[in-house]
Order: structure tokens, then C-alpha cells, then sequence
């Protein structure tokens, strides 16, 4: 999932059972792919993303954990899991 910038975009690993977040855009180095990599931890086998409108959280699906675990974007700290 991309931000609304486009400057992040997050990716669920599921044999780690995290969510990463990476930097595809830099304009401070005019540069592509990736530039930095932050991890959060996630449930197990997260599958599926989504961002809130505003871009502040992002809900993660966790298949295997049958849970849902919210993260804050900017700090990549989990909120909570449902």
C-alpha cells in the first residue's frame, strides 16, 4: 500500500510476521528505491493492507493469527490488535 504522498510504501511479509515500511521517493536525495526499510511487528502470516484516507494508520489482515493489527504510520508503532 502507498501513502498519499507516494513518498512510503508498505509491505507485509508474511514469513516474518511483520510490516515493513519503505522510503521510494527521497527529495531530499532525489533518489528511488529504497532509501531507508523500518519493520513493525505484525500478526501471524499478515496477507492484507490497507491505509486509512487520511494516512495515518495502516490496518494489517493477519490470515494465519484470524486478527487485525493497526499501526501508526509515522511511528511504525502498533496501536492495537483486534
Amino acid at each position: 500500500v502507498l501513502d498519499p504522498s507516494t513518498r512510503f510504501a508498505w509491505m507485509a511479509v508474511g514469513g516474518r510476521d511483520v510490516l515493513t515500511r519503505i522510503t521510494i521517493h527521497d527529495r531530499r536525495r532525489d533518489a528511488i528505491w529504497p532509501i531507508s526499510q523500518v519493520e513493525a511487528p505484525a500478526g501471524a502470516n499478515p496477507r492484507g493492507l490497507a491505509m486509512t484516507p487520511d494516512g495515518k494508520q495502516v490496518w494489517v489482515a493477519n490470515h494465519l493469527g484470524n486478527s487485525l493489527t493497526v499501526v501508526d504510520a509515522a511511528s511504525m508503532k502498533v496501536v492495537r490488535t483486534i
